[in-house]
């Protein structure tokens, strides 16, 4: 008996293993089409795009930018690492917005992915200001001199 409830144990664990990869799977992917990830489609030129992220006098180690287009129709975006991100956008004005999230000292929540489990409880702690009403602005422009600066105060 107690093997037979052991195996379901551990076929329960391993199929939970399976289903967080998988939601995590369909999350990325989600988001790559969101944002534009790989080609720019047929006839829609991108363009590096550079620069650096603070948060006071703290580089942003983990977030993202998003460079969205003035008219809504596109959103490139690209990670920010150690304070600083680079990837390809197309051309025109945009609408920046910055995101990073931490982790909150010794405090867990219910894991979303996996029930009965916890996780690390974390706090978006870039103000709004520079996210979802961000007043923030970039120009972008065909070739290689698109880079950035984002002072950003707490």
């Amino acid at each position: 008996m107690c093997v037979y409830v052991c195996l379901i144990e551990s076929e329960l664990r391993m199929f939970h293993v399976a289903m967080r990869h998988s939601v995590l799977l369909v999350v990325l992917t989600g988001i790559s089409w969101t944002i534009g990830c790989g080609g720019a489609g047929p006839g829609i030129e991108r363009f590096p795009v550079s620069g650096t992220v603070k948060l006071g006098a703290d580089l942003i180690s983990n977030g993202e930018i998003r460079f969205l287009a003035d008219d809504g129709s596109r959103v490139d975006a690209g990670p920010i690492v150690n304070g600083a991100f680079q990837f390809e956008a197309t051309e025109g004005k945009k609408r920046v917005e910055i995101f990073a999230t931490r982790e909150i000292a010794g405090k867990t929540v219910e894991s979303a992915v996996s029930p009965g489990e916890t996780e690390p409880a974390t706090e978006m702690y870039i103000p709004s200001k520079y996210n979802t009403d961000s007043k923030l602005e970039a120009q972008v422009s065909p070739g290689d001199g698109n880079s950035y600066d984002f002072p950003l105060e707490p």
